[in-house]
């Protein structure tokens, strides 16, 4: 046989071989068991009727903040009677100004902030009613997070906007996955801007804007001049990130440019270095949206259920409805980063303890 007869005869064969491996799976998916066909391999409908249940036990002890326009910002987790909850801080600038909503059909409430953990990343709050008193909510449960092992199931709080133009109220139910990564902590790079750029006369030539960055989302565009940041000159990387260094990732802070001869004034909100060096180019990293911060945590639960960034913030629960974390960074499409409850319980009943019993004011001097 030649070598061109050869190399067909392979050919064929290796096709073939792949026929009867299809025709084999094909084979052996025909006789999984009538209950697993079709199989459920999305968070649609046979996923929430399966966890029904569980979504009336867990469900009221979780919701979302606002904003003035009735977008949804970030979730949060009720952990006191009180009206408390807790969320993610850096998503939140002035909690003050937001609206507490706990399911799509009831009303919004107003809240005041309590206690912000810059390390953590939580914000400890309170929902109050129109006549400034604490309103009466259902808190989670709390379980040890360490009894979770790679590949157990979890459930979160998921809120499922609209389409835009369609009529009704979101959808507000609970997504399934699982623990996809071993626990560990996840280092910081700091904040950042997004730019790159090139030192000249009165500033920094803007020359490169990274994907949903904080300057792409403010409106930066190449051939900007950047002349100051938070009031101070910036005419290079360098010096545009020792100011920056000095905030936290969600703080706002302003810029000035220059367009066109046009002086202008921004306020940009800083986003975590590692989210935007992973992103520079877009390439699909952030489909669905991450969040602002997504690094500098001392220890995460991984997961993969399916999440926005406005979920973060809500809790995490076993299938025994039992809080084991809180959602605090979607770091990238399949990525979701959850704070075990044992790296924040004792200092939020601390936080909950002064708020409840402020300490009696001093008596002036005699």
């Amino acid at each position: 046989m030649n070598r061109c007869c050869t190399r067909v005869f392979f050919a064929a064969s290796g096709l073939l071989l792949a026929l009867l491996s299809t025709a084999a799976a094909e084979s052996r998916l025909e006789k999984l068991p009538d209950s697993l066909l079709p199989l459920p391999l999305v968070n649609g409908p046979e996923v929430r009727r399966a966890l029904q249940t569980l979504s009336r036990q867990v469900l009221p002890s979780s919701g979302w903040l606002e904003d003035a326009k009735g977008r949804a910002l970030v979730g949060v987790t009720f952990v006191g009677q009180e009206g408390y909850f807790i969320s993610k801080a850096s998503e939140i600038l002035h909690l003050n100004d937001c609206r507490l909503r706990p399911r799509p059909s009831d009303d919004t409430w107003a809240v005041r902030e309590v206690r912000r953990d810059v390390k953590l990343d939580l914000v400890l709050g309170q929902a109050l009613s129109p006549d400034n008193r604490p309103i009466s909510v259902i808190p989670v449960t709390w379980a040890p997070s360490v009894s979770a092992n790679l590949g157990h199931w979890l459930v979160s709080p998921a809120l499922t906007a609209l389409e835009e133009g369609v009529e009704g109220v979101p959808i507000f139910d609970l997504r399934l996955g699982v623990l996809s990564a071993s626990r560990r902590p996840i280092a910081g790079l700091g904040a950042a801007l997004g730019i790159s750029g090139k030192p000249t006369d009165g500033g920094l030539q803007i020359n490169g804007i990274a994907e949903e960055s904080p300057a792409a989302l403010a409106g930066l565009k190449e051939e900007d001049l950047l002349v100051t940041v938070d009031g101070q000159r910036a005419s290079s990387i360098p010096e545009v990130n020792v100011i920056i260094q000095k905030h936290q990732i969600g703080d706002e802070v302003e810029i000035k440019i220059k367009r066109q001869g046009k002086e202008i004034r921004k306020r940009v909100r800083l986003a975590s270095r590692s989210r935007i060096v992973a992103n520079w180019e877009g390439d699909d990293y952030a489909n669905g949206g991450i969040s602002i911060r997504t690094d500098d945590f001392p220890e995460i639960l991984q997961h993969d259920l399916p999440l926005f960034p406005h979920d973060m913030g809500g809790p995490v629960f076993d299938l025994q409805g039992r809080a084991i974390a809180v959602n605090i960074a979607r770091a990238d499409r399949i990525t979701t980063f959850a704070l075990p409850m044992e790296r924040f319980r004792d200092a939020l009943e601390k936080w909950l303890e002064a708020d409840r019993h402020p300490a009696a004011a001093k008596r002036p001097a005699q």
